[in-house]
């Protein structure tokens, strides 16, 4: 298996990793679970979202406008406000993120998970994100 395989499945299952960061960070918080396995799996998450985000996400950084499929940068910072061409789910999960992370503790190790899970479900929704000229390629 390729490592760009590996990173495609890891985009894939962005989603349900985050998701589980966040509840086992609320049921961490919740238990008072002993502290080291969220900071291993804080550690885990956040290199997964480390490598999504720098593989993936910065493909796009890059480009011009005119490639991503804009005539002028008003109105790509327009799509870019209006948060449109996001991943599908990519509000509700953001939502859900923010709230266990204020839940679970901004200092508190169950928060470093959630932290990692909301920086993941970022990196997700960067690496995922459709501009005009992706839109065109897949209508042909």
């Amino acid at each position: 298996m390729s490592v760009g395989q590996i990173l495609d499945i890891l985009s894939k299952r962005a989603p349900v990793v985050a998701v589980l960061a966040f509840a086992t960070s609320l049921l961490g918080k919740w238990t008072s679970a002993p502290v080291l396995p969220f900071y291993i799996l804080a550690v885990v998450v956040g290199l997964m979202a480390f490598a999504l985000a720098t593989t993936k996400g910065l493909s796009r950084i890059f480009k011009s406008k005119e490639e991503l499929g804009f005539g002028r940068n008003r109105d790509w910072i327009a799509y870019l406000v209006f948060v449109k061409g996001r991943a599908r789910g990519f509000l509700r999960l953001s939502c859900f993120g923010f709230v266990a992370l204020i839940v679970s503790g901004l200092n508190q190790p169950y928060g470093n998970l959630a932290f990692a899970g909301w920086f993941l479900l970022i990196a997700w929704g960067i690496a995922n994100r459709r501009y005009p000229a992706d839109l065109d390629t897949v209508d042909s």
